[in-house]
């Protein structure tokens, strides 16, 4: 282990025991057998290196997801389960670090650890999307939003129930659970007209809709955010020679994170 990673997994220590606000840099810098100075050779700030960790966290999950691959004669919900297996186990891994963020960083308390959870939550949403697709293909599109949703809540929950409650049950059992669980939701979806799926209509309808939604949203701060974001969509439209699926893609994704948010 490098030093850098050792100084990450001294503070998380002292965080999770004391608390962001009341553990030092000399004390982060003590618990990592270095000096005060040797601390800023690695990190700008204490609120740098919890940057870092949720950086660190982003790129796990971004590698989760670039691991994944479909298992040889295996049916859907197995595959969704070898999917919901590494979320559960990234989760797992991280549970120090998640009571440190959520205890000292409520939403919206610091705008730049904002900033990185709400684009470690789209990086999450983006590869269920196509985790879903993959597996179910385009016969499910109008109801991925609504599964993913369904999956982020089921994840969330049960493994933080079981980790908080003792239980004895193991990631691949409890991901086998979830995945049967959403697999049989899927066989029955089409007997309902999907929840959160905007009707069918134009991409320039889409992004008027969605500017009209934005200019009366009562938050300022949320309202700068998702003006930033479309006007980011806006552009990448523009980029992918107005490619329809892309833009429905990305446009799928900012509904999703506007729900998250609520």
């Amino acid at each position: 282990m490098d030093k850098k990673q050792e100084i990450l997994q001294a503070a998380l220590r002292l965080f999770s025991e004391k608390g962001f606000n009341e553990t030092s840099v000399q004390e982060i810098a003590n618990e990592a057998h270095i000096s005060k100075g040797g601390f800023y050779t690695y990190f700008s700030s204490k609120k740098g290196l919890m940057l870092e960790m949720i950086k660190e966290y982003h790129d796990k999950i971004i590698d989760q997801a670039s691991q994944f691959q479909l298992l040889e004669n295996a049916s859907p919900w197995q595959q969704l389960a070898s999917y919901i297996e590494l979320e559960i186990r990234t989760l797992l891994e991280h549970q120090s670090f998640f009571y440190v963020v959520f205890k000292e960083f409520p939403p919206k308390a610091d705008e730049q650890v904002t900033k990185w959870m709400d684009e470690t939550q789209i990086t999450i949403t983006n590869n269920q999307l196509n985790i879903f697709r993959l597996i179910y293909g385009k016969e499910f599109e109008s109801y991925y939003t609504d599964l993913i949703v369904i999956m982020q809540g089921l994840v969330k929950e049960y493994t933080f129930y079981v980790e908080i409650n003792n239980r004895s049950i193991h990631a691949h059992e409890l991901s086998e659970w979830i995945g049967h669980l959403i697999h049989s939701i899927v066989m029955h979806l089409q007997e309902k007209q999907p929840l959160l799926h905007e009707k069918t209509q134009s991409v320039e309808d889409i992004f008027k809709n969605l500017k009209k939604q934005i200019e009366v949203w009562p938050d300022e701060n949320q309202k700068r955010k998702y003006e930033e974001t479309l006007h980011l969509i806006q552009l990448e439209w523009q980029k992918t020679n107005k490619n329809k699926n892309v833009t429905r893609n990305f446009i799928s994704l900012f509904e999703i994170r506007k729900h998250a948010l609520l």
